[in-house]
């Protein structure tokens, strides 16, 4: 490295940046697996306003995507998103363990929103995850959006907020089938009764599915500990 680049790179990581060459960033690992996998669908759940989504597209992913999103807000900025793309699919709903309803915890950022109580470690980490309100939503499982042979093809990113252990009941027979999973996993608790990172490894582990790549999603400031990651898995 030349003395002028590394002097960059050690004045950036003074400020908490870090410059990675694309290839080996989480981004062009992910392109590289959807390239690889020969992915042509995209099932986003728990799409928020289609910032994945809209990644996606931005690492040149040109296949069908499907986000779906259950709160009414988030919703909204989604399908004004998607309209100008007619490859992206969405859908008002949440996914679980059966076809029903959810009442979901709404919080002040909504990306902390969660069927599940938020923990006051979490809210004294992020002051956004403090819930405000509740809102009943549509539920349904990925088996009932993943049938026929397009499966084997498909990516599920699954972004839900401790509610990953609910999606995978609702996936017995999707999970066995699809080539990729993106979950988020978390070391301990950030909603009150979510399934941590251990359980979760063994259930994907069962489905046949290895963990390729780790990322760091949200840590405390104070300690700079770990307190969710997003892991994405793959066939062996």
């Amino acid at each position: 490295m030349s003395p002028v680049r590394h002097h960059i790179k050690t004045a950036l990581r003074r400020f908490g940046y870090e410059v990675t060459a694309y290839q080996n960033s989480v981004a062009g690992q992910r392109a590289q697996l959807l390239r690889h996998l020969d992915i042509d669908q995209v099932v986003d759940v728990g799409a928020n306003v289609g910032q994945y989504a809209e990644s996606l597209r931005e690492i040149g992913y040109e296949g069908r995507i499907l986000s779906l999103e259950p709160l009414t807000e988030p919703y909204e900025q989604l399908a004004g998103a998607a309209a100008r793309d007619p490859r992206w699919e969405t859908r008002r709903t949440a996914v679980g363990a059966h076809v029903g309803e959810l009442r979901i915890h709404v919080s002040e950022g909504s990306i902390f929103s969660s069927a599940l109580p938020v923990l006051s470690t979490t809210v004294a980490a992020s002051r956004d995850a403090h819930s405000v309100r509740d809102e009943v939503v549509p539920m349904t499982t990925l088996d009932e959006l993943l049938t026929g042979a397009h499966v084997g093809s498909s990516a599920v990113k699954i972004d839900v907020q401790g509610f990953e252990r609910d999606v995978l009941e609702g996936a017995t027979d999707s999970l066995s089938r699809v080539a990729l999973i993106e979950m988020e996993l978390s070391p301990r608790g950030v909603y009150d009764g979510q399934m941590l990172i251990v359980e979760a490894l063994q259930r994907l582990e069962a489905a046949g599915l290895v963990l390729a790549v780790v990322e760091n999603l949200f840590r405390e400031a104070d300690s700079g500990r770990s307190l969710q990651f997003n892991g994405i898995f793959v066939r062996p």
